[in-house]
Order: C-alpha cells, then structure tokens, then sequence
C-alpha cells in the first residue's frame, strides 16, 4: 500500500518548494509563535468531515498567503544574479 509513496517529509520539502518553506518556519518556530491565528484560520476555512476538519494543501497555502504569513520569493533572474 505505502511501497510508493513518498512519506519523508524532508525529501519532499527538497523538491516541493511549498512544502521546503513550511519546514524553515517550522524550524524556526513559527507555527508554534502563531498557534492560536493558524487554529482559528484553520477553524473558520477548514470543512468538517465525520469527527475532525480537514482543508487541502492548496487552501491552507492559500490562506497563509491571503494573510502574509507566507511570502513566496520572486524568482531571480540570471543576470541580477551576476
């Protein structure tokens, strides 16, 4: 059932650029600085289903931009590098 999938969260952060941002908040301590904003977001957008909430990646991703809580760098270009 789980032979392919893919559950080390840090490998997925390498190659997920969303996923590599909310690793370095998390290390930093940032969900845990902001816990009661992230809860009631997550209580006032999430669905209910059967007995706990849920909310996709994409919306939670969402919210966390709406909010400025997550800053997507702009891509650089080649020659602004140099």
């Amino acid at each position: 059932m789980f032979a392919d999938a893919d559950l080390d969260i840090n490998k997925r952060g390498k190659s997920d650029e969303v996923i590599g941002n909310l690793l370095e908040l998390s290390g930093h301590g940032f969900f845990e600085d902001n816990y009661d904003l992230l809860a009631s977001i997550f209580n006032d957008k999430a669905i209910l289903k059967n007995d706990h909430l849920e909310m996709s990646k994409a919306d939670f991703v969402g919210v966390l931009k709406e909010s400025d809580i997550l800053i997507k760098p702009k891509p650089v270009k080649q020659e602004d590098a140099k």
